[in-house]
């Protein structure tokens, strides 16, 4: 449960920002490709991944780093200055819950679905 409170908390957050233009925010599930043209801006949010340990003999209490992966799909029609307006949105919403690290990937061009496709990821220290 702990990832999809997680990700629910962050959809709620990217939902509530003010795009540029049409975006809608869904959780990444299931994960499979589904070849489709976009109308509007699609951003998806998934766990990518968590690498705890123990920080206290004999108590189960583990911390350390829990990994989301936002990814964001804008069409190609919108243009790549949209693609950055967005990603530039979401990282002033997520870069205020204080992430020890974040991700981005080169925007890249998916000819097969016209669209713009960037992955980020935002690393945070977390208790478990």
């Amino acid at each position: 449960m702990y990832f999809a409170n997680l990700i629910e908390q962050f959809i709620g957050l990217l939902n509530s920002l003010d795009y540029e233009g049409d975006v809608k925010v869904i959780a990444a599930f299931p994960f499979a490709y589904k070849p489709t043209l976009l109308d509007k801006i699609i951003v998806t949010v998934a766990p990518y991944g968590i690498d705890v340990e123990n920080i206290e003999l004999g108590e189960a209490k583990v911390y350390g780093d829990v990994s989301i992966q936002i990814s964001v799909f804008v069409p190609q029609d919108m243009g790549s200055p949209c693609m950055v307006n967005t990603l530039d949105t979401i990282l002033g919403c997520l870069t205020g819950l204080k992430p020890s690290r974040i991700t981005i990937n080169s925007i890249q061009q998916w000819d097969n679905l016209s669209c713009f496709c960037a992955n980020c990821i935002f690393t945070y220290k977390s208790e478990i």
